[in-house]
């Protein structure tokens, strides 16, 4: 499995100034396990109602070995790598033909803590109103993260820059089929 190890500074005078260099190489030098469970499922509620389910839960028992740079900041590494991927996700959509050529979609989704990256759970819900005047064309309506007018779902621990942002947000869309 990937690692990230350090190894020996030295210091570099070309090109000028002198500076100190910390040599980073990907290494194979971690062991571990993940194991979990992935659910789904489809439902047709009614002729015009269709729902769909899904679940997962993602375990990780992750090890360093010998061999890798990181032994005396092994817990932190591991916690790292770890806690850049959620435990649990689940979500929920609903597909509803309303009628009269119009449709209704609704999607709810969870989102387990990032540890790492210091970004807390969160729940989003999408929303789409969609009338098809005719077989080719489709004008729509859609809601972004209806249930929250903003959160982070990533930061990036390579690059100082500002988290990203998931803001509330809303569209018209116009599509032509051919």
């Amino acid at each position: 499995m990937r690692s990230f190890d350090i190894d020996t500074p030295f210091l570099e005078t070309s090109p000028a100034p002198p500076h100190l260099v910390l040599p980073g190489i990907l290494s194979n030098n971690m062991h571990g396990e993940t194991y979990g469970v992935e659910v789904a499922a489809d439902w047709s509620a009614l002729e015009w109602w269709r729902l769909q389910a899904a679940y997962t839960l993602l375990e990780m028992r992750l090890g360093l070995d010998s061999s890798s740079g990181f032994q005396n900041s092994s817990n932190d590494y591991l916690k790292f790598v770890e806690g850049t991927s959620p435990q649990h996700q689940g979500s929920l959509r609903s597909s509803m033909n309303l009628g009269r050529n119009v449709e209704l979609d609704l999607w709810v989704r969870y989102m387990d803590n990032l540890p790492y990256f210091e970004i807390d759970r969160y729940v989003t819900l999408d929303a789409r109103l969609a009338w098809k005047p005719t077989r080719n064309l489709e004008l729509s309506l859609v809601g972004r993260n209806l249930a929250d007018n903003h959160h982070p779902e990533f930061k990036s621990v390579i690059i100082s820059t500002a988290p990203t942002e998931v803001e509330r947000s809303y569209y018209g869309k116009i599509t032509w089929r051919y």
